[in-house]
């Protein structure tokens, strides 16, 4: 459905030009990144601004029952103390409980039990001791060939988690962050509770420009120190949620105790409310057309520009690294670029290009535990040695780096496939009719398929490509970039788990909505939070102005760009 909150009597009301089919982008960096196609025509180019405050772009999880995140409140719930009881446990005997308590009593120094052979029964023998009595420890030993499990006073094993409920072994919660990245998050975080980052669980990374909600979990903790931490800085900043949104920060609640954890992909998607502001778009009508397009026709799912780091270079350096070009790969990390970058990195970097003194550039870095401060350490120990120094970074940022080549590969071969094919159906091409569905092969295209159906491989050493002319495309991409299909069966491209994967050429959003705004100043609020809300914050909309915003809103499966749906309705120019 689309929604309008003005007239046709607004502002520029122009006439917008249409847009010719499958025309290509101008954008040096789409082109880099093998952004080049679009598949919507005959509807009016969006221009405007985004992000222009950070409750421009919201982000809230879609869970795995499809519920849409949201940050209600940061009450502390009860907790269900775990005592199972001793008759619970049918292997505890009337005998063995009457030398347990003896033991409790100290009127034994031990006790020992005939340990069952099976390990399941013993573990349950265990559990049954320390359910008669916490200050009791219990242990497996072996005396001559018997197995026994002998029983002391003094729980050396007792753990302060002892009495939690199974069932609560993992505490879930919203984290609703603003201008902060998802791991730099759980990294403060754990810095405030004093705890590993490893016992933190997520679905998926939310963008650091913007507002976002997700689900966390952690291992073992208690509601009250988030609460806490929640409440301390509400009372900080004093219902001024404009203020509060200037810098990085969250706030944590919803808080509910489960028996697992959240891992990476636990989620259905995101909903996205997206504000472009100084938007040419002012008719009903036009906002019409681009809710049909995007409704029915949807958008390419390319790889986003993020996936390509600030500098939209660690394609490369993945290239590079697995065709073991080591120096180039060093070349790309620590490549000198003012407008991406901090001062005292991007100094550094052009010290070192200059000079290629490695130990005087580290010391222009402020922080030399990033990226380009390990890269530089180690050139600083051994200078020459550019596989130890890529070697020095952390696994997952390598992987990082060969992941997004694959990405980058796929770009472009989309792209040909659509100049040249076009989004239709074709004999060969493989289709997914939903996620984690087995992947099948299209005899007869005209058997109800849908272009929204058609999957791409990444290539990788464990996909099937399709039996059709994306055979050619495939190889032309690969060889234009000094790589064949063979090579991603090589031991490095294991060692990274360069398996390949398959993802949709199209995406069509769900439940899309578009709302014209009025407003007078640059600066105006158009959008309320849920940190409005909680903080008590009357958000007023402007029912007037000169100026027009459009407010889009829409629902992507996990692994779409939102940045890329924005990419498809404005011709590149927004983004």
């Amino acid at each position: 459905m689309m929604a309008s909150t003005v007239d046709n009597t607004m502002k520029n009301e122009t006439e917008l030009p249409p847009r010719k089919r499958l025309r290509l982008n101008s954008i040096s960096a789409d082109n880099t990144l093998g952004l080049t196609c679009f598949i919507s025509d005959n509807i009016p180019s969006v221009t405007g601004v985004i992000k222009s405050r950070l409750e421009d772009f919201i982000v809230c999880e879609v869970d795995k029952n499809n519920d849409i995140i949201s940050f209600k409140d940061y009450n502390v719930p009860e907790r269900v103390e775990h005592n199972t009881a001793v008759d619970e446990v049918p292997l505890l005997s009337e005998e063995i409980k009457i030398s347990l308590k003896k033991v409790v009593d100290g009127e034994l120094a031990h006790f020992d039990i005939n340990a069952p052979e099976d390990k399941e029964e013993r573990t349950y023998l265990h559990k049954g001791i320390k359910s008669y009595d916490k200050n009791l420890s219990s242990s497996t030993i072996s005396e001559g060939n018997k197995r026994l499990v002998r029983v002391v006073l003094g729980n050396k094993n007792n753990s302060r988690y002892d009495k939690i409920n199974p069932n609560e072994k993992f505490l879930h919660f919203t984290m609703m962050k603003w201008n902060l990245g998802t791991n730099d998050a759980i990294l403060r975080l754990s810095t405030i509770l004093k705890i590993h980052p490893k016992r933190f669980g997520y679905a998926g990374l939310k963008d650091k420009r913007g507002v976002t909600l997700q689900q966390v979990s952690c291992h073992m903790m208690d509601a009250g120190r988030l609460a806490g931490i929640t409440k301390k800085f509400m009372d900080k900043v004093s219902g001024n949620s404009t203020r509060v949104l200037q810098d990085g920060n969250f706030i944590l609640g919803d808080f509910e105790y489960r028996p697992e954890g959240l891992f990476l992909g636990d989620n259905n998607g995101n909903r996205f409310s997206v504000v472009i502001r100084n938007c040419n778009v002012v008719q009903e009508e036009n906002c019409n057309i681009i809710h049909k397009s995007l409704s029915e026709k949807g958008f390419i799912n390319y790889f986003g520009k993020q996936r390509f780091g600030n500098n939209y270079n660690t394609h490369t350096v993945g290239k590079y690294i697995i065709s073991k070009n080591y120096k180039s790969a060093i070349d790309e990390i620590l490549m000198p670029n003012q407008e991406s970058q901090k001062l005292d990195v991007f100094t550094a970097l052009k010290h070192f290009k200059d000079t290629k003194n490695a130990a005087e550039s580290l010391a222009l870095l402020k922080f030399k535990t990033g990226i380009e401060g390990l890269v530089l350490s180690s050139l600083a120990r051994d200078p020459n040695n550019y596989k130890s120094a890529i070697k020095k970074l952390p696994r997952k940022q390598q992987t990082l780096y060969c992941h997004a080549f694959q990405s980058y590969l796929w770009n472009m071969i989309v792209s040909e496939r659509i100049s040249k094919l076009g989004c239709v159906v074709l004999p060969g091409d493989l289709i997914q009719k939903a996620r984690d569905t087995p992947v099948t092969i299209v005899v007869d295209p005209c058997t109800g398929t849908s272009a929204g159906e058609v999957v791409l491989p990444l290539p990788g050493y464990d996909v099937n490509y399709p039996d059709n002319e994306m055979k050619q495309i495939y190889d032309d991409v690969l060889s234009r970039n000094g790589v064949t299909s063979e090579t991603f069966t090589s031991a490095i491209c294991k060692e990274f788990n360069m398996s390949g994967s398959y993802r949709n050429i199209i995406v069509i959003p769900k439940d899309v909505t578009l709302t014209l705004l009025p407003y007078s100043d640059p600066s105006d609020k158009l959008i309320e939070t849920d940190l409005d809300r909680v903080m008590g914050v009357q958000f007023l909309p402007k029912s007037d102005g000169q100026l027009r915003a459009l407010r889009l809103e829409f629902t992507l499966p996990k692994s779409a760009y939102a940045t890329m749906l924005i990419r498809e309705i404005s011709m590149g120019s927004i983004g």
